[in-house]
């Protein structure tokens, strides 16, 4: 117990923390608190970039597979020539017969055009123009897509870009080359030859010999933010073959044979 004479000797007691050791500890306190909020916002903006990335892809993916699978059911006969002239880099006009019951008679024409340019997304809206009749090879159709403002495919898509940081057109032709080439001489695409459309797009001779079509493009996530390489790249090439090119030394090979 305390005896009466500590008691006022305790209370004048000044042994304690001093005001600097105080002022460390509460440095110290607010540099772990401020490094804990530091990771937890790094991690937030890691998922969110994650999240993004993986709906990006999602998204793209629905919308060139769709593209794909029409492109796959354009070879309606031997020899038929599915791409229309006036076709761009950014509107590809083509005749198949995609669906349940793919023959002739149900033959349609398609545009599948992007509404954006080289510095603003936009979307790949499909139009559909049903037969109105004729026969093999000259179909009819309607004059108005069904429905009349088309359907839209995709949403808030932009250009690739090559690794010299160039534009990469939406839709790229090719048609076979006159010889078979090799990597080795700067034709990866091996028999093919690349056709460039001009501003008014592919006259028809041109159109009639595009036997591939390059589809690429960038699909950015639902909240439209491209940052932090939050978006989606998506290529596919379609050839419009029934088999491989003969490999002649010279190539004789015309779309779908």
């Amino acid at each position: 117990m305390l005896s009466g004479r500590s008691l006022p000797r305790r209370a004048r007691d000044e042994h304690g923390f001093m005001l600097i050791e105080i002022l460390v500890g509460l440095l110290s306190a607010v540099v772990v608190t401020g490094a804990l909020f530091v990771i937890l916002e790094v991690a937030l903006h890691q998922t969110a970039r994650i999240a993004d990335v993986a709906q990006a892809t999602q998204l793209g993916r629905t919308a060139m597979t769709n593209i794909v699978n029409k492109l796959h059911s354009v070879c309606l006969a031997p020899q038929f020539t599915p791409v229309e002239s006036g076709s761009t880099e950014n509107k590809l006009v083509f005749v198949g017969a995609y669906g349940n019951e793919a023959e002739l008679g149900s033959a349609h024409k398609e545009k599948i055009e992007w509404t954006g340019n080289s510095s603003t997304p936009g979307n790949l809206i499909d139009y559909y123009y049903p037969s109105t009749g004729g026969s093999w090879p000259n179909f009819t159709f309607a004059a108005t897509p069904t429905p009349a403002a088309g359907t839209r495919i995709a949403e808030k898509i932009s250009q690739t870009e090559s690794e010299a940081k160039a534009k990469v057109p939406i839709f790229q032709y090719y048609k076979y080359a006159s010889k078979p080439s090799s990597a080795a001489e700067n034709n990866p695409l091996g028999a093919l030859e690349k056709v460039v459309p001009p501003a008014e797009g592919l006259s028809t001779a041109s159109a009639e010999t595009v036997a591939s079509v390059l589809v690429s493009f960038r699909a950015a996530p639902p909240s439209g933010l491209e940052t932090l390489h939050r978006t989606a790249d998506l290529s596919n090439q379609v050839t419009f073959a029934f088999s491989a090119p003969d490999p002649e030394e010279t190539l004789k090979d015309a779309p779908c044979q």
